[in-house]
């Protein structure tokens, strides 16, 4: 074992060093077969030098003219695909579109609750998370494609309120006009105040009759909707009763469960805020005939090698992971109302015990 290892060793170090007279330009080194294989780097960094073009591959890559290292390989190819400002190649519009696949997600946490224009259920009132927005960006992108619009200037209606991060997480992917201001968004529906736009997109409150009410305006609206609903609306009797069979939407499913952030609560950020998983109800088929089912088969051939996401064209071809079984009991709105009352009482009492503290001090 001692001599096999003691071996390898030696054919490592004498490896070593014929690359070194290589990159140092050596005359008259063997031209064994190891050194022909490579000759064909030292030769396209020779060539570099001399300001020759990179060659390019069968499949389309580039072939960097440096073959030093990984690290340098990347750099090129990098350099090639986003090429630096100034420059008169633009991005295509693939690499447009890819690029939102890299952006990190961004969590924005406000640290209390602002003061809302409308009566709300503190348990509802959860901001949705970047990734949300960034799975139905290319949706988005190839909506505004189809309206013969860029992302800048698509329309964008969200009706409920939380803490206004919904249009910085829009505004990041490059949809900059979005309405989203603190107003009670039924009154606004009733006197005629409903802004103009060409996409709905809301995560609306899930207590209550907020998600029926939402699904009727959805319908009736006759624009394509993205609606971030839990996963047993689709099993809902009343769900087949307010989507008629020609408005029925398609699912895209997230890899994991979004993770909602309450502004105001002393919770981890990083603590699910729904005891069920949620996902986008997409509906296009106000476009026209067809629309809905070519914008979600674009995607499928497009974009879901890229993403993590999950396309289901009815509700059947649901996932498993996302079948209607709850993993923990919330209560019934009048006993969350009597438990914020409660809450309420023993915040008041801590601070008048503070207050009497500081008094002996």
């Amino acid at each position: 074992m001692s001599s096999a290892y003691a071996g390898a060793a030696q054919e490592a170090l004498l490896e070593r060093q014929r690359r070194r007279r290589e990159r140092q330009g050596a005359v008259g080194a063997p031209q064994t077969h190891a050194a022909q294989a490579h000759e064909a780097p030292a030769k396209r960094k020779r060539a570099a030098a001399a300001g020759a073009e990179p060659t390019e591959q069968a499949v389309g890559r580039l072939q960097p003219a440096d073959a030093g290292g990984s690290a340098a390989r990347v750099r090129q190819q990098k350099a090639h695909s986003h090429p630096p400002a100034g420059t008169s190649e633009a991005p295509t519009k693939r690499q447009k579109l890819m690029a939102s696949v890299h952006l990190r997600p961004v969590v924005l946490t406000p640290a209390a609750k602002c003061a809302l224009a409308f009566d709300s259920d503190w348990h509802d009132h959860c901001e949705t998370p970047f990734e949300a927005y960034r799975d139905i960006e290319p949706l988005l992108f190839q909506l505004a494609t189809r309206l013969g619009l860029d992302k800048a200037s698509l329309r964008v209606y969200d009706p409920y309120f939380c803490e206004g991060s919904m249009v910085a997480h829009l505004a990041r992917l490059g949809f900059t006009n979005v309405h989203n201001v603190n107003e009670d968004c039924y009154a606004a529906w009733e006197s005629g105040r409903t802004p103009e736009y060409d996409v709905l997109i809301t995560n609306p409150p899930y207590s209550g009759d907020h998600m029926q009410r939402i699904l009727s305006f959805a319908v009736a609206s006759g624009k394509p909707w993205l609606l971030l609903l839990p996963n047993f609306v689709a099993y809902k009797k009343s769900f087949r009763e307010l989507v008629p069979e020609v408005f029925q939407p398609s699912f895209l499913v997230p890899s994991k469960r979004y993770v909602y952030y309450a502004p105001g609560r002393q919770e981890a950020s990083t603590q699910p805020t729904s005891p069920f998983d949620s996902f986008w109800y997409l509906c296009f088929r106000s476009l026209g005939s067809g629309a809905h089912d070519a914008l979600c088969a674009w995607w499928e051939r497009k974009y879901a090698r890229a993403s993590g996401a999950t396309l289901a064209r009815t509700r059947e071809l649901l996932p498993a992971m996302v079948t209607p079984v709850r993993d923990e009991k919330r209560a019934n709105p009048r006993a969350r109302k009597r438990a914020a009352k409660r809450q309420h009482f023993l915040h008041k009492l801590g601070i008048a015990h503070a207050h009497v503290r500081h008094a002996k001090k």
